[in-house]
This record gives structure tokens, C-alpha cells and sequence, in this order.
């Protein structure tokens, strides 16, 4: 999914930057749960927000979209190349399939 790969890329630039959650989401003005969720795959995020993001890493969108997180994305290997990915589906399936 598009949501993890921007996530992992995000947690990827952060975590280079040497920023914490707290710590870089306090910088850029945003609440740590909503770009904890981000990070993780678990939230949408608007296009204003991911350049804030960007902007506070110090890099660009082309910047940022230029990684191999978004090269699997577009040859459809999401699932392949992020196993969590993988298990959040198959955890939503059952919780649809048991209804």
C-alpha cells in the first residue's frame, strides 16, 4: 500500500535526521499520534502535510518519493517487500470475513 511506503519512508529520513517521533513531529507542529499513525502505515496523508514533513526533513517531494519503497509500489510489489503490510490485510480479512 501507498500509505506504508510513505511511512517507512518517512521513519527512513527521521530516523537519519536523528529525530524521535516526539521530537520531530513537536518540531513541525504536528500531534505525535497522528504522524505516529502516518509512520506506521495507519493514517491517509494530505498532500499539505507530507510537504510539511518533507520540509521539515530537509528534502524535497521529488527528494522524498525518490527511494525504492515507491519503485516497489509501482510494480505492485507492496506486499512482498513489507511483510507488515502483508499481516495488517490478512488481520483486516478476518475481521470482515467474521461478520
Amino acid at each position: 500500500m501507498i500509505t506504508t511506503a510513505i511511512g517507512l519512508r518517512i521513519r527512513e529520513l527521521r530516523q537519519k535526521a536523528g529525530h524521535s517521533q516526539e521530537s520531530f513531529s513537536a518540531k513541525i507542529g504536528m500531534a505525535r499520534t497522528y504522524f505516529a499513525e502516518v509512520e506506521t502505515g495507519k493514517r491517509n496523508i494530505s498532500v499539505r502535510n507530507l510537504k510539511k514533513i518533507a520540509d521539515g526533513l530537509g528534502v524535497s517531494l521529488a527528494t522524498f518519493f525518490d527511494s525504492p519503497h515507491f519503485q516497489r509500489e509501482r510494480r505492485g510489489q507492496t506486499r512482498q517487500a513489507y511483510p507488515q503490510a502483508r499481516g495488517y490485510r490478512r488481520a483486516r480479512q478476518d475481521r470482515v470475513t467474521a461478520h
